[in-house]
């Protein structure tokens, strides 16, 4: 359904999403749920998760879902944690389908609703689950500029040792974490 360029209908996600566009969010007081006491626990950001359907005519489902913080989410809290999209594949889904989709989307990036999503990897464990990540750009936050506060030489990473050691630094940018205090 809501993913443009796939072979689905035409109807809009936008509309069913359980929150309004990103434009007409309130950011501060829907960005985070927090902890019930003031310890090192750990907070709860919204992020969008899709799974995609190949057989069914029922479309793709998009929700929106609550994730422990980890590094990732707290960088662009302030911008709306709704800008990483965690993409999914039915269980049932071939292998031929669910390479095609990848082949196609991880090159051209998603569109759901009015936003735009572009491919910005996979963690080991998200790989075991078969997921995929997105990220909505904004002026602020564009890819490179995201994988630069991931560490420096991510991308290093990747041309010296391929794509498994890159899943696996991305995947500790994501691990759960409880923000203590920043060393300068």
């Amino acid at each position: 359904h809501g993913i443009t360029g796939t072979k689905r209908s035409s109807t809009s996600v936008a509309d069913a999403l359980p929150f309004p566009p990103h434009d007409e969010l309130n950011i501060g007081s829907r960005s985070a749920m927090a902890p019930s006491s003031p310890s090192l626990s750990k907070m709860r950001y919204p992020v969008l998760q899709c799974t995609i359907t190949f057989k069914s005519n029922d479309g793709d489902k998009i929700e929106e879902v609550l994730v422990p913080e980890s590094r990732a989410l707290r960088l662009v809290k302030d911008d709306d944690t709704r800008r990483f999209l965690f993409v999914s594949f039915e269980k049932q889904s071939k292998d031929t389908e669910i390479e095609g989709w990848l082949d196609e989307y991880t090159k051209s990036g998603i569109t759901v609703g009015d936003a735009r999503y572009s491919f910005l990897g996979s963690t080991e464990s998200s790989i075991k689950s078969g997921k995929v990540i997105f990220f909505q750009e904004c002026l602020r936050w564009t890819i490179p500029a995201l994988k630069a506060q991931f560490g420096n030489g991510l991308d290093k990473v990747f041309a010296e040792h391929g794509y498994g050691k890159y899943a696996a630094r991305l995947g500790l940018c994501f691990s759960s974490t409880v923000e203590s205090f920043k060393v300068r």
